[in-house]
């Protein structure tokens, strides 16, 4: 608000323009916690070390959206629509003029590592802030890997060929960045640099970064432009991975009890989240209001079967280990 005030003051032709550019992501971007369903948050669990979710253990299944946690996100939402700090909606991204004017403090940026001060604007100074907590979960982990087709004719040598792209840096560097000496070298300093075909970003010959479906990431050699000086992505990689709070990691969900319920569920999800998301109500009440019929509409597509059922394969779960 002190930002908004002080951006009015000095272009006063601006007050119409929100402060924000887009929505500051939907709440499953803003807590930390176990996505059971790979998607549906109306089952949901506390991660340990972080329990962003008052009164929850890490052992309980709960819905997400009848916390207390959800209803402060859904009203702060509204507050920042209603003081045009963020958008009414996300779809009108042609706000190029403002842009270079130097009016918002806030982008989203996916994929970015390195960028130069000047990236958005020569009136002021950009800079990357990191995320503090870092978790993992099955579904992450299960969006994350590789696998051989139950129909591949030869899956040893599959596996090898995995096992190559996740081991050995120079074929890893060599399928982001193409080939040594026509699309990268090593330079006199011993750093990786973009030549010929792969120099002009307009026209690369062959980049693929980061190459998130090519295996480890971690051992690629990256010119600086992309992965920062001596590699630090990298290494700030491995420490991410080192320090990644586990959460229920291994457990994973038989759906197929719950599948009609959890489509339902989805269905009602998609009706209610994106107006709490963007703040799109009139007024506190509202919220609360429009929360507690979201809530009526789960629990009356089956949302306490699909709590019931997975707090029942995570009690079997726990009692294995």
């Amino acid at each position: 608000m002190e930002v908004k005030e002080k951006r009015d003051e000095l272009y006063p032709d601006r007050t119409h323009v929100p402060l924000i550019r887009w929505t500051p992501g939907p709440a499953f971007l803003n807590f930390a916690f176990d996505n059971f369903t790979d998607g549906m948050f109306g089952a949901i669990g506390n991660i340990a070390g972080v329990n962003d979710f008052a009164g929850f253990d890490n052992k309980t299944v709960f819905n997400m959206f009848e916390t207390r946690e959800y209803l402060e996100y859904a009203q702060t939402m509204r507050r920042l629509r209603e003081n045009m700090i963020i958008r009414y909606d996300d779809i009108d991204r042609d706000w190029a003029g403002y842009q270079n004017e130097g009016l918002f403090f806030f982008w989203i940026g996916w994929g970015l590592f390195v960028v130069p001060e000047d990236m958005f604007s020569a009136n002021f100074s950009v800079r990357i802030m990191e995320n503090q907590r870092i978790w993992v979960d099955t579904s992450i982990m299960s969006a994350a890997g590789n696998a051989i087709s139950a129909r591949c004719e030869n899956p040893e040598r599959a596996l090898m060929v995995l096992e190559l792209m996740n081991s050995d840096p120079y074929l890893a560097t060599m399928l982001r960045f193409g080939l040594e000496g026509e699309h990268w070298e090593i330079n006199s300093a011993g750093a990786m640099e973009l030549v010929n075909r792969n120099a002009d970003p307009a026209a690369r010959g062959f980049l693929n970064w980061y190459g998130a479906t090519l295996g480890n990431l971690s051992i690629v050699n990256a010119p600086e432009s992309h992965s920062g000086p001596n590699n630090a992505m990298m290494d700030l990689m491995v420490q991410a991975n080192l320090d990644a709070l586990p959460g229920h990691m291994g457990f994973r969900v038989n759906l197929h009890p719950i599948e009609t319920e959890l489509a339902a569920c989805t269905a009602v999800q998609g009706e209610y989240m994106d107006i709490l998301t963007h703040g799109r109500l009139p007024t506190e009440q509202a919220v609360i209001d429009y929360v507690n019929e979201f809530n009526e509409k789960l629990y009356a597509n089956g949302l306490q079967k699909i709590i019931d059922e997975i707090q029942s394969q995570l009690n079997a779960w726990l009692a294995s280990r």
